[in-house]
């Protein structure tokens, strides 16, 4: 149950492996998403499934409690989810993804006496072979996809917006591009595909950014990482994941990551010679007085709070609801890479999920305009409870706001 690490020096074992994974799962409230390799054999998924759900007498249930956790995971977790090979299918890396190879495992977890179907949630990846997967991978519960809004960004797509409210609109039209057009959108016909085979989708990395590649020569490295870690930025990329739970009803997903400074681009991540301020949320914890998070961390927050039960629908009225965006666009490691001229449109201006779980309501509004404010009137049948609601918003002096400390040094600009 530890896990292996290919270093320079070899490989190594790392302290840090599946079990301590989920005890900090379990002390946090929150489910696993496990990934296995994509090298497995049948003996080692019914090793997984005993150490999840067997009795501390039986086979890897026995390992479990001496770890420290007599009760099987599968009683402390709501649901338990498991996706298989990663590395192979992310960077090509070492691994095995043939006909018939993941869905016996899958089918050898399912007939294993501790399964439970109200538990494991098994996630079939998209990226590189997607719609052959979908073909031969019955067995698996979802189809997951990554959700990473604007893989490169040009000098000219910045000249082309114009001034800053325009540039993120732009920003805004890149995430409605994302799940909403098929126009360029590698990433678009994976939805199509999990669709025609009503195969449930998931996020396995996503409401983020994954800005790696851009101009050979000056590329415009200072306003990608504004972009990442600025209000607006941060609003935008967890919307993008709002549009894909809104549209395409894809109820689980797995942020990525939670504590990053920075990332280097190279091979099959990006063409940019500088480091980038990806993936983390998190800037400082520790001591509470200085802790510092950058704003998508901060609207995941705010996302989190207020979602709840099932989605109920919404109608928004009023002047001027949508917007359009002409720039150039792409969605797809390839197709980011050489954008094409279009136009974005029927972009709304503000964005609205709302949810029910009994008697309670939750409603998440992102305005996608980044020139004034809007003010906005709910009406809904029926009648509060005590007259009372409680609001959480963003709060900022300007959409370009950041948490940063080298923007920010007098204190974060970015609040709930």
């Amino acid at each position: 149950l530890q896990n292996y690490s290919r270093r320079n020096e070899g490989g190594r074992r790392d302290a840090f492996g599946t079990h301590e994974f989920y005890q900090l799962c379990a002390y946090l409230h929150c489910d696993p998403w496990a990934n296995l390799p994509g090298t497995l054999l049948p003996e080692d998924i019914d090793a997984f499934m005993e150490y999840c759900g067997a009795p501390s007498s039986v086979g890897y249930g026995k390992l479990r409690a001496s770890l420290g956790q007599e009760q099987p995971w599968t009683q402390v977790f709501r649901k338990i989810h498991v996706q298989f090979g990663n590395e192979v299918i992310t960077f090509w890396g070492t691994g095995f993804w043939g006909q018939g190879y993941w869905e016996a495992l899958v089918q050898r977890a399912k007939q294993s006496p501790y399964y439970d179907p109200d538990v494991f949630v098994f996630h079939l990846n998209h990226q590189g072979s997607g719609t052959y997967l979908l073909q031969h991978h019955p067995s698996f519960d979802r189809f997951t996809v990554n959700g990473y809004h604007i893989m490169a960004l040009y000098n000219d797509q910045i000249q082309q917006a114009g001034d800053l409210a325009g540039f993120y609109e732009f920003v805004f039209a890149s995430a409605w591009h994302m799940w909403m057009d098929n126009r360029h959108n590698d990433v678009y016909r994976y939805l199509e595909a999990a669709r025609d085979h009503d195969k449930e989708i998931s996020i396995y990395e996503g409401g983020n950014y994954h800005t790696t590649s851009s101009d050979d020569v000056n590329p415009p490295v200072d306003r990608i990482n504004r972009m990442i870690t600025s209000l607006a930025g941060g609003v935008s990329a967890v919307n993008s994941s709002l549009i894909l739970l809104k549209h395409w009803g894809a109820r689980t997903q797995e942020n990525f990551n939670f504590s990053q400074f920075q990332f280097s681009p190279g091979g099959t991540f990006g063409s940019l010679q500088e480091k980038v301020r990806l993936w983390g949320g998190v800037l400082r914890s520790g001591n509470p007085d200085e802790f510092r998070f950058r704003p998508r961390y901060l609207a995941l927050a705010v996302a989190n709070r207020a979602l709840m039960g099932d989605l109920v629908k919404t109608t928004l009225s009023g002047d001027s609801t949508t917007f359009s965006v002409t720039n150039r666009f792409g969605n797809g490691y390839s197709e980011s890479k050489n954008p094409e001229t279009m136009t974005i449109s029927d972009i709304p201006r503000i964005h609205a999920y709302a949810c029910q779980s009994g008697n309670k309501r939750g409603l998440i509004l992102v305005s996608n305009d980044p020139r004034q404010t809007r003010n906005v009137k709910i009406v809904f049948p029926g009648s509060v409870k005590d007259a009372h609601a409680e609001i959480t918003w963003l709060q900022a002096s300007d959409i370009d706001a950041t948490n940063e400390h080298d923007y920010a040094p007098d204190g974060p600009e970015v609040t709930l």
